[in-house]
């Protein structure tokens, strides 16, 4: 999205390594109007860390070595969804694909935890997104993960977050999220 997720862990006082997998190019493109040249700046000002290109199936390969070796407390991914044509996120058509966007996603991310450390997964909970059965599919993709149950997500409680769709400047209402946590 536009990183403003990112933005607002920063200045919560986090420290936030922020991945996109578009390019830099890409994201000020699609998201000019909203001013995410500003956002970054402020990332940085913050002492964020910010990497783009990054596949989140494949971390180790992608992120920079620096990065791939470290071990995090917390691995987030906001609101994971397989891209289709158009720029549109898959939902129903895409359900199974999704599964193995978040299995794959799981299996990437497991090796960079410190001991104790969680992966946190954003997402919707009504039809069509429940039906993916999320703690189901992280379960089955790890042997050590546990399930910890979930907890609702006040997006006003992140300002200046706003849930964008992929590769557009619309928003989502994010009203029926949770944050998973494993």
């Amino acid at each position: 999205g536009d990183f403003s997720f990112s933005l607002s862990l920063a200045r919560l006082g986090c420290e936030v390594v922020a991945t996109s997998y578009e390019s830099k190019e890409t994201l000020q493109d699609v998201y000019r109007s909203i001013l995410v040249d500003g956002t970054l700046a402020e990332l940085e000002e913050r002492s964020a860390t910010l990497v783009f290109s990054v596949d989140a199936t494949k971390l180790q390969s992608t992120l920079p070595s620096v990065l791939a070796n470290r071990k995090f407390d917390r691995i987030v991914w906001n609101f994971p969804c397989s891209a289709i044509a158009r720029g549109q996120d898959g939902q129903n058509q895409e359900m199974e694909a999704n599964k193995e966007l978040i299995r794959s996603f799981v299996q990437s991310a497991e090796p960079l935890l410190a001991p104790q450390g969680q992966i946190q997964m954003n997402h919707k909970t009504k039809p069509p997104f429940n039906q993916w059965k999320i703690e189901e599919v992280v379960l089955s993709a790890s042997k050590s993960m546990r399930y910890l149950g979930r907890i609702v997500l006040d997006r006003h409680l992140f300002p200046p977050y706003v849930p964008r769709k992929a590769l557009d400047r619309k928003s989502f209402p994010c009203h029926d999220a949770c944050t998973y946590v494993f």
